[in-house]
């Protein structure tokens, strides 16, 4: 149990740049799991993972994070005739 939530804890980490503590501790509240913010810290802490203001986002991290909406908006294209 103890593993499980310390592999969804740094997945989505790492899938969501911009998450900290708070929306991690959502996130894992919505799926039945009660862990406490310092726990999340201490988690991310053990894998090397620093706290939202110093994570940097790369362009290929934030493609990645937002492929299915970037893929959408390429269907819902107007063509306007003035």
């Amino acid at each position: 149990m103890l593993a499980e939530i310390r592999h969804l804890v740094v997945r989505m980490a790492e899938d969501n740049p911009t998450w900290g503590y708070t929306r991690i501790q959502g996130a894992l509240k919505n799926v039945g799991h009660r862990v406490g913010r310092s726990t999340i810290a201490r988690i991310l802490k053990a894998h090397g993972l620093a706290p939202v203001p110093e994570r940097t986002t790369s362009w290929q991290t934030f493609l990645r994070a937002h492929r299915d909406v970037i893929a959408a908006a390429d269907f819902f294209t107007t063509e306007v005739w003035t």
